[in-house]
């Protein structure tokens, strides 16, 4: 997409993140983040042909196993800018739909960033072209028992509260569309920066059906 916007952000950003920076984490981190935006960030909303320089900045914390696929990916820059640590959704095959082991991945990643001394900043984006998040996997959910369905919203409601609560600020990068509780999870941010191209919405509303991961009737 048009990078246009995002090198606004980079052009102003002591002015838009001073105040939430300092607040969470004081002078030590506008270093970081300047030379991050400055050498790596334009590439982070690009497609995976460009993803790839970007990356070799990167050192992957989480790697796969042979039976469970890396649906959420964590990557901590090194080098010239440490302390950044991005996140990435990684199912392009049902656009990034939020399921159980997704969910439980994210969930691993935050509570790593929130115990690690060495993070500053996290960035959550996509890996997938066009999409951020497509909101719940429900054909997922048509394979759970009832007994399991509740369990499982609660669990992703908790692990939006916990990226909220993050000691670090929190930027998405929404490349492409962001519904459901895709849209929830970049309201748990505390900053979304967004793609020309990104549409975000809360669909299930045409359904008279609440937003399930609380955060759009908790922000409001």
């Amino acid at each position: 997409p048009d990078n246009q916007k995002i090198r606004l952000w980079y052009q102003y950003y002591p002015t838009m993140f001073s105040s939430l920076l300092f607040r969470r984490m004081g002078n030590s981190l506008r270093p970081s983040l300047r030379d991050y935006s400055r050498k790596q960030a334009p590439q982070l909303m690009s497609t995976p042909a460009g993803v790839g320089a970007s990356y070799s900045a990167f050192k992957l914390t989480r790697s796969s196993s042979t039976d469970t696929p890396v649906d959420f990916e964590v990557k901590e820059l090194q080098d010239d800018a440490p302390g950044i640590v991005v996140f990435a959704f990684n199912r392009p095959e049902v656009k990034n739909a939020l399921g159980r082991n997704l969910v439980a991945q994210m969930e691993s990643a935050i509570i790593s960033a929130r115990n690690s001394r060495d993070t500053r900043v996290v960035i959550l984006r996509s890996n997938v072209p066009g999409v951020f998040c497509a909101g719940a996997d429900l054909k997922e959910r048509k394979t759970m028992k009832e007994e399991e369905v509740g369990p499982a919203v609660a669990r992703g409601r908790q692990a939006m509260t916990d990226l909220s609560e993050l000691p670090v600020p929190v930027i998405a990068a929404i490349d492409g569309v962001a519904l459901g509780g895709g849209l929830e999870i970049a309201l748990a941010c505390d900053m979304r920066i967004m793609a020309n191209n990104a549409k975000v919405g809360l669909v299930e509303t045409r359904l008279a059906i609440i937003p399930g991961a609380g955060k759009f009737s908790h922000d409001s």
